[in-house]
């Protein structure tokens, strides 16, 4: 599926007649290269741990079976899903593979390296500044709303609050909370 929505994105950004092109999919180097000189390329990094228990509970708790998962915590992240949750902004932003092997700060350089290219970048932690740039940089004034609330936000709570549960989220989200934390010190 993620393969197909790059594909997608790759299209629509490829012929002339769009002007606005969106995904919540995979935006690597080449794609990014390909095509920055004709498309502003924007996104907003979300917190590692905070996405991963997100996806978690948004993916357990929600009314549709599309991709729900039937895991307990404990096996989710033991497994194979859980481990690709926690690489998420390494795997969409470099050529990493679903599984980071000992290349995980060449894939590092290589996410952060593509994320300069982009026109605005910002975090959900600091989305006023975000905003501002996406004012300064089109000359537009956004109106963020809420959307996707978490289905089962106490259970949220309930996982960040057991110390050692988080210390296995931070080790599953190792590589993405090293790229955030440089991407920090780099350009917020």
């Amino acid at each position: 599926m993620m393969h197909c929505r790059e594909h997608v994105l790759a299209y629509n950004l490829a012929i002339q007649r769009n002007y606005f092109g969106r995904g919540h999919c995979k935006c690597r180097p080449q794609l990014v290269q390909a095509f920055s000189a004709e498309w502003d390329f924007v996104t907003i990094l979300r917190h590692p741990v905070d996405r991963w228990i997100s996806e978690y509970v948004y993916n357990t708790y929600k009314q549709s079976d599309w991709v729900k998962n039937r895991l307990s915590l404990d096996e989710y992240l033991g497994s194979s899903k859980g481990g690709a949750s926690g690489n998420y902004l390494v795997r969409y932003f470099s050529d990493a593979p679903s599984g980071l092997n000992g290349n995980s700060a060449q894939y590092i350089e290589e996410a952060l390296g593509n994320l300069a290219r982009f026109s605005v970048v910002g975090t959900l932690d600091n989305l006023e500044t975000w905003v501002s740039r996406m004012n300064d940089h089109f000359g537009i004034a956004l109106d963020i709303p809420k959307v996707n609330s978490s289905p089962k936000n106490e259970r949220a709570e309930e996982i960040r609050s057991d110390a050692s549960l988080m210390k296995r989220i931070e080790e599953a989200c190792k590589y993405d909370l090293e790229l955030y934390d440089r991407y920090l010190e780099r350009f917020e």
